[in-house]
């Protein structure tokens, strides 16, 4: 089985489960497609994938790796992941933009070349918060029409059971999400080269 990446940094407590093993996670283990990650309050890990696309399970979270397909040049042709609950970031590697896909309990996130964080709240259903700082998502709730969130530090929500919805970055609902973002309060736990240089200016003044 090639691995689909490596976790460059990890802080206990992670596992990494599949095919019916669960591991600990340490620094410099591979990653493999179908692979289950689940981080404890402090846990987090940091994941550089073969396309270089740049993934960081934060704490308290579960992710499924659902798909990754290389081609040979460097990019993936299929990269799929579940985020089951908890909180993300995600900067896109070398893979065509249709390529990329999140799902989560509430609908799907399209990459459009892009870097964001997202939050999946088990408390309310599986809620799905965006905070983007480049690039653009497209966001399809179950059954819904998609919506396209394209504004720096703007913020896209995908509720239980209703249409998308976007919030421009000086909206009042706008405010209030991002005080939930973990990595948008705070980058100092991130490894360098996942950290964004606009994350600043995207915070609640």
């Amino acid at each position: 089985l090639d691995p689909a990446g490596s976790a460059v940094e990890v802080l206990p407590a992670a596992t990494g489960a599949l095919e019916g093993t669960t591991i600990d996670l340490s620094k410099g283990d591979s990653i493999y497609m179908g692979q289950q990650i689940v981080t404890g309050p402090n846990g987090q890990v940091q994941i550089i994938f073969q396309d270089n696309t740049h993934l960081v399970v934060g704490p308290s979270s579960t992710l499924v790796i659902a798909e990754y397909l290389m081609r040979n040049a460097g990019s993936a042709s299929k990269f799929v992941v579940d985020a089951l609950g908890g909180t993300f970031r995600f900067a896109t590697g070398n893979s065509a933009k249709n390529a990329y896909e999140i799902r989560t309990p509430t609908g799907t996130i399209g990459v459009r070349g892009t870097r964001f964080d997202f939050d999946v709240d088990r408390q309310n259903h599986g809620e799905t918060s965006i905070v983007l700082y480049e690039g653009a998502v497209e966001m399809c709730a179950d059954g819904e029409q998609c919506v396209r969130l394209s504004e720096v530090c703007g913020v896209g929500v995908i509720p239980d059971q209703d249409a998308a919805e976007v919030f421009k970055r000086a909206d009042q609902r706008a405010y209030k999400a991002k005080a939930d973002f973990h990595y948008l309060n705070n980058q100092t736990p991130l490894r360098k080269d996942f950290r964004f240089s606009n994350v600043p200016r995207c915070r609640v003044p």
